[in-house]
């Protein structure tokens, strides 16, 4: 009998303790593993949530020197892309609790080597600010594998998507 109130004990204490440190957000890419100079590339995606996340929340990721982005699927955000940084800022999620979004990248002629890609979310939580860490995601462009850091210049071009399919 003691031996069943611990372990019915422990499992309401992991349930707990699993509920209180749960991930609030995930968000998944599936980017290319490689690409040519040049190409447009479809950068997709997907973000869950859970229902207590806030309507409010931003997703931006820089851009090496001389590529472009624009809006291609963005569920209802506001699209811009200024100084090589691209943001879609939505004022309202969608109500689903998973979603997939999309924007199209296109590299320069001259781009190669691996081009590591580092999103960031932020999004409110009962009126608090809160930052998820996306996981960066690299796509190699050919030549002899060095790195790009992201730079910026003075692009820009804005999109509001009013699609919430």
């Amino acid at each position: 009998m003691i031996k069943l109130i611990k372990q019915s004990l422990l499992t309401v204490c992991c349930f707990t303790f699993s509920l209180a440190f749960a991930q609030e957000v995930s968000i998944t890419n599936s980017l290319p593993a490689s690409a040519s100079a040049g190409q447009a590339i479809d950068a997709k995606y997907n973000l869950t949530k859970s229902p207590t996340m806030g309507s409010f929340a931003k997703f931006q990721v820089d851009l090496p020197a001389g590529f472009t982005a624009e809006s291609v699927e963005i569920k209802g955000g506001n699209f811009t892309f200024e100084n090589n940084r691209v943001k879609i800022v939505w004022v309202s999620l969608p109500p689903d609790a998973s979603f997939d979004f999309v924007f199209k990248m296109t590299a320069p002629s001259t781009a190669s080597g691996n081009i590591t890609f580092a999103p960031q979310f932020f999004y409110l939580e009962n009126n608090v600010k809160k930052e998820y860490a996306v996981p960066p995601a690299s796509i190699n462009f050919g030549g002899d594998g060095a790195s790009v850091a992201a730079t910026t210049d003075n692009t820009t071009s804005t999109t509001t998507d009013n699609t919430t399919s």
